[in-house]
């Protein structure tokens, strides 16, 4: 471990973890500890370095450094602390050690645990002391794990191994319980309970906390407790965990239930266990535990059991005895009407039934429409993989129950992630006499009927109907926004009248008071296209309809009286958000009217965010949630005489050392639009203004900032005068991206130690932000030794140590972000700045020295590959690199490459993922061949070419590159885009062979177009010295500038003859693609015979099994006037490191024969064309333009 690490991990002054949760305890003395401030603090405190041993070496590691491990020598424990803190693999390690015999003796273990228990600051230090201290349990330590045990999963696990051999374990649970409230009891994982290997202590502990809130002694109901948390872990199992196959043999869920009822009774003695007896109910009735492999009976007897249970008089008497002390309680009252909605439910499962499923409060979901035949759920036995759909969706309209000529249909369900990803349930619904029959299909795969059901038709529909008009399930808050949407649509003007064209309302189930409705303006005005308004409405046992009328009565009069996007209508200080700018409307903003006070401001939010899950880059979607929810204020009447000069003239009015009058500077740049010219011309104004002043209102500013304007101008404020003080502020907003970006990191360019600034927001930023960071860190005057030494500030890194691998990897793909995509153009395209940059040599020569350590896992590999590339034929091998230092370094690459170690990582990686794509890349970059990077000693410099392919996760796919002396043509002279694909320059008629005659190629072109910021051509020929010259030029280049270069003919020719044949970096569909292709331009009768034209054949790197065919019809369409569509042909095609040429050649046979025989319109789809050429044509117009 390096000196410089060492000594940044010692001076880290964080608080232990112990004293952390103390802290918390003290706050919330008696009650449970909020799980926000839980979660944010387990979050801080999980060190999970980027680049670690995988297992099992990083067990073997710990158990031999433990094992020199000196407890009486400070320095030997602190080495022991430091590499569980960087280096640990947790998961990995704590599982290591739960099958371990004692490490040590039990003085040993108790004086090392100890110290990591009491002094550590990350979650491996913690578990691993507890481990230790399991050996011989003090009381004193009983009392530490519990506190540890609040934290829930992942230190929940080694609390118990603890907490187990404690003599007074009950009374442990009992504080633990107390603490932590019931409705957050800790889970054991799914494998716990699926016959997989797991500690039972886990199912035990959280059992004993259920059975404790029951006030039900632990020890007498040790059994039935383990079987409620079982339970409670199968009904919070996300969608997909579980199949219906798992539940139809899963025994132990029928032994828990049968528990279950024996103790239904005591847990009947609260609110929270009658709710999980209801949850468990209403599964048992319609969700999965309907599935279970009950025994004749077993499942009717326990419904009849379990609703006696509910509707007893002493669930009435603990219903109502909580309604009296809070009316409002959203528990109880959703507990009232569930079981109110119990007693109207008697008599005989019919065969068709429908049954609205509210989940109860603070659990996530949405309302289900469930559909039970003859008594059993179907939505469960056919689709694991979502929920079934909510009324609104389902019985608003009744007429899509209907059978209809020749059938209809409904979606009953949609899969939790996406529909394209898992699709949905839907029914196919056709008249059979006086039968309903439903075709049950998942829309993944519509020709494939999974059921079939028939109903009596008279009951069919009478059920339809009752269901439809059935309002028991709903709370006031949902019945308000179903109400106040119906009047809406009965009114259309009052809409119209302020033009907006629609709306919809809505309320969620798992925050009972709130509702909301959302406007739409189709037209393009300086508003909003959309926004939402929330209003708040007590829940209640109890839906009092006079109280809803009233309370939508009020909104439809505000609605009639004022605009809805008006300050009257929203009133006290709260603000519509919108944002106009050139005419077109911003992104919708949410607009709350509530009670909640001070709205926090942007950076708060961001704090907030970054803070979940450090060092995780803020993607696109979070910055547009975050300006939804703080929102631009709406720009008043005469906002066009904000100019930057009048904003000047409100800076020097300022007050600096008044709250009063910063406040009011803020209001008065709420009300500014923040267009691109007004930021232009705040970049170029002079402020005369102290740097005091400057900083002052600056500060205030960008903390306290809800609008874009105040922290433009905030931001403009600090150029030149940014300080260590300010700078957290700064990178924190610039986190935004746009002119919040670029404006930020201009501040931050005069702050000592800029570079670790720049670093700390490379990690939490996409990749247009890094662009702009690049360009700063060029002109920056730094070097990688420089960061390295430098201490980092607290703010840098909350409560986690900077690592040297971190560091160099964040800056590894910084620098490969560089021309990762048009978007980095912007920010290059005034200078040259990969030759300027020194500090990356540094680092490259560094990572080729500790590659072992750079290399430890496949992300890394994968990023060691990309690295390797770039130096060998991309813009890093531009860099100014010294003597050897770049063959040292790719000399490096390759020995580590070819290394046993790695060989064996990848060998062990492919046998669980043989046909992973991203594994595919990495194990066929391993091996193929590269021309040795070599000058020439005669006058005529060397020739070589390369095919560089991207991973799949990248933007970029396979590039030629020419090497000329050893150096990348493209990228010494083009930085705007990426070399031409091997399908233009490698094809059968390759534009590389020369001969006397001169023609012109183009080897690269911008990532835009070829037409906005141009391309990179070559003039070449073979003149009569037998010598190859290229002249080669930037289209955008002043007339006249050329490079020329000139090759020996033979070695020339022997190079592209190579290159021409050599086909090793290719994947499966992509080789299949070029053969398909050359089949088809050999033998054009293959889609001539059904009048069509081949376009081409290819794979796209992003998705390496997908091969597609491109083709027009009819052939016979020769002027722009004849109707034409393009079509294309899909066929997947598994990935593989190396690639089966007969099975290439089989794959490629097997759709020419297709092509031969069938009409290849009719098994293709249509992907470009026009409505009126389709209907012309007589095929549906629904075009696909996926690429």
């Amino acid at each position: 471990m390096s000196s410089a690490v060492e000594r940044k991990a010692l001076a880290q002054n964080s608080l232990p973890l112990l004293a952390r949760v103390h802290q918390l305890i003290e706050r919330y003395p008696r009650q449970p500890v909020p799980e926000a401030q839980i979660r944010a603090l387990a979050k801080n405190h999980w060190v999970c370095p980027r680049s670690r041993p995988e297992s099992p070496a990083a067990a073997d590691d710990f158990l031999h450094i433990f094992h020199t491990t000196d407890p009486a020598c400070d320095s030997s424990v602190r080495a022991l602390q430091l590499w569980l803190r960087l280096y640990g693999d947790v998961e990995a390690l704590i599982h290591r050690l739960n099958h371990e015999a004692r490490l040590c003796s039990v003085d040993k273990a108790r004086s090392i645990g100890h110290v990591l228990l009491y002094e550590g600051l990350s979650f491996a230090e913690v578990a691993v002391g507890l481990h230790l201290l399991s050996y011989e349990v003090a009381e004193d330590d009983a009392r530490t794990a519990r506190t540890i045990a609040l934290l829930g999963s992942p230190y929940l696990e080694p609390a118990i191994g603890l907490l187990a051999r404690s003599p007074h374990l009950e009374s442990h649970v009992e504080w633990i319980a107390e603490r932590t409230g019931v409705h957050r009891l800790p889970q054991p994982t799914y494998t716990h309970i699926s016959g997989s290997p797991g500690p039972p202590r886990v199912l035990n502990l959280g059992a004993s906390m259920l059975a404790a809130d029951a006030s039900v002694p632990p020890g007498q109901l040790k059994s039935p407790a383990q079987a409620c948390q079982v339970l409670a872990l199968l009904l919070d199992l996300p969608f997909g965990t579980a199949s219906a196959q798992v539940f139809r043999s899963l025994n132990l869920g029928v032994a828990a239930l049968t528990e279950l009822a024996s103790i239904s009774g005591a847990l009947s003695g609260t609110v929270v266990g009658l709710e999980f007896v209801a949850r468990v109910h209403e599964s048992v009735v319609s969700g999965n535990f309907a599935l279970l492999p009950w025994q004749p009976g077993d499942r009717e007897r326990y419904i009849a059991q379990s609703r006696a249970c509910l509707t007893s008089a002493q669930t009435h008497s603990v219903v109502s005895a909580a309604l009296r002390q809070d009316a409002s309680d959203a528990r109880a009252c959703w507990l009232y009407r569930y079981v109110a909605r119990l007693h109207s439910d008697v008599g005989e499962p019919q065969e068709f039934s429908v049954r609205i499923v509210v989940p109860p409060p603070g659990h996530p979901g949405r309302v289900e429409t469930r559909i039970l035949a003859a008594g059993r759920p179907l939505v469960s036995a056919h689709f694991p993989f979502g929920p079934a759909m909510d009324p609104q969706s389902l019985l608003t309209d009744r007429s899509a129950w209907l059978p209809a000529a020749p059938l209809s249909q409904v979606v009953l369900a949609e899969a939790s992630c996406t529909t394209p990803c898992c699709g949905a349930l839907t029914v196919d619904i056709r008249h059979e006499g006086h039968w309903v029959v439903w075709d049950v299909r998942n829309s993944r795969q519509p020709e494939v009927s999974l059921a079939q059901y028939r109903f009596p038709s008279d009951s069919y529909l009478a059920e339809i109907d009752r269901a439809a008009t059935d309002g028991s399930w709903e709370w006031p808050a949902h019945r308000a926004a179903r109400k106040l949407e119906t009047t809406l649509r009965q009114h259309p003007s009052l809409l119209k009248k302020w033009g907006f064209d629609s709306s919809r309302t809505g309320a969620q189930s798992g925050v009972s008071e709130q509702f909301w409705v959302t406007f739409s303006d189709p037209v393009l005005t300086n508003r909003p296209s959309r926004f939402t308004l929330e209003f708040s409405l007590a829940d209640a046992a109890v839906v009092d309809d006079a109280a809803i009328g009233q309370a939508v009565g009020e909104v439809i009069s505000e609605i009639a009286t004022n605009a809805p996007d008006s300050t009257a209508f929203l009133g006290g200080n709260d603000r519509l958000s919108c944002r106009a700018d050139v005419g077109w409307p911003e992104r919708p903003r949410h607009n709350r009217r509530s009670v909640q006070g001070k709205t926090p401001s942007l950076y708060a939010r961001l704090i907030r965010l970054c803070s979940q899950e450090p060092f995780r880059p803020i993607t696109e979607a979070e910055r547009d949630t975050l300006w939804e929810q703080v929102s631009d204020a709406t720009p008043p009447a005469g906002c066009a005489e904000s100019t930057a000069e009048r904003i000047c003239e409100q800076l020097i009015a300022v007050e600096v050392d008044s709250q009063a009058s910063l406040g009011q500077l803020a209001q008065q740049l709420q009300s500014v639009t923040p267009t691109y010219s007004l930021t232009s011309d705040l970049r170029d104004m002079v402020i005369p203004i102290s740097d005091r002043e400057c900083r002052r209102m600056a500060t205030y500013l960008l903390r306290e900032g809800l609008t874009k304007t105040e922290l433009v101008v905030g931001l403009r404020l600090l150029r030149g005068r940014c300080t260590g003080e300010e700078a957290p502020l700064v990178r924190t907003i610039a986190l935004m991206g746009d002119e919040l970006s670029s404006l930020g990191i201009e501040a931050l360019d005069n702050v000592p130690q800029v570079a670790t600034h720049l670093i700390w927001i490379a990690a939490h930023a996409d990749g247009s932000v890094k662009a702009s960071i690049a360009k700063s860190l060029c002109s920056a005057r730094w070097t990688y030794q420089e960061l390295l030494n430098s201490v980092p500030d607290a703010g840098v890194r909350t409560s986690l140590v900077l690592s040297e691998e971190e560091i160099a990897a964040t800056v590894a793909e910084i620098l490969l972000a560089l021309p990762d995509g048009w978007e980095a153009w912007d920010s290059w395209s005034t200078c040259d700045p990969v030759r300027s940059l020194h500090g990356p040599v540094e680092l490259l020569v560094h990572v080729a020295q500790n590659l072992v350590r750079f290399t430890s896992d496949i992300a890394a590999l994968g990023l060691a590959l990309r690295l390797r590339e770039s130096v060998y034929c991309g813009h890093l091998a531009t860099l100014p690199w010294k003597g050897g230092q770049r063959k040292a370094v790719l000399t490096a690459f390759e020995e580590i490459f070819s290394s046993a170690r790695v060989r064996d990582m990848v060998t062990d990686a492919a046998r669980t993922g043989s046909s992973d794509s991203y594994l595919c890349w990495i194990r066929r970059e391993l091996t193929r061949y590269r021309p040795a990077l070599t000058k020439s000693t005669s006058r005529l410099p060397s020739f070589a070419m390369h095919v560089s392919v991207g991973p799949p996760s990248g933007p970029h796919g396979a590039t030629v590159e020419f090497l000329i002396d050893g150096m990348p043509l493209v990228a010494n002279l083009f930085q705007r885009g990426s070399g031409a694909g091997p399908s233009t320059l490698l094809s059968g008629h390759s534009p590389l062979l020369v001969t006397a005659q001169p023609r012109e190629v183009s080897l690269a072109e911008a990532w835009c177009t070829a037409g906005c910021c141009g391309q990179l051509w070559a003039k070449m020929w073979l003149d009569d010295a037998e010598t190859v010259v290229w002249e080669v030029r930037d289209s955008l280049a002043a007339q006249g500038e050329v490079t020329v270069y000139r090759f020996d003919a033979a070695a020339y020719q022997a190079e592209v003859a190579r290159a021409h044949g050599e086909w090793d970096w290719e994947w499966p569909a992509a080789r299949v693609a070029r053969q398909v292709a050359t089949r088809l331009e050999d033998d054009p009768h293959l889609l001539g015979q059904w009048n069509c034209t081949s376009g081409w054949a290819d794979s796209y790197h992003r998705e390496p099994t997908q091969l597609r065919v491109l083709f027009t019809f009819p052939a016979t369409a020769s002027t722009f006037e004849d109707h034409l569509l393009q079509f294309v042909y899909d066929a997947t095609i598994d990935d593989a490191a190396v690639v089966d040429d007969d099975a290439v050649t089989k794959v490629v046979d097997q759709i020419c024969s297709r092509f031969e025989e069938t009409n290849p319109t009719s098994i293709s789809r249509v992907c470009g064309g026009s409505a009126d050429s389709a209907a012309a044509l007589g095929f549906p117009w629904y075009p696909d333009l996926r690429r």
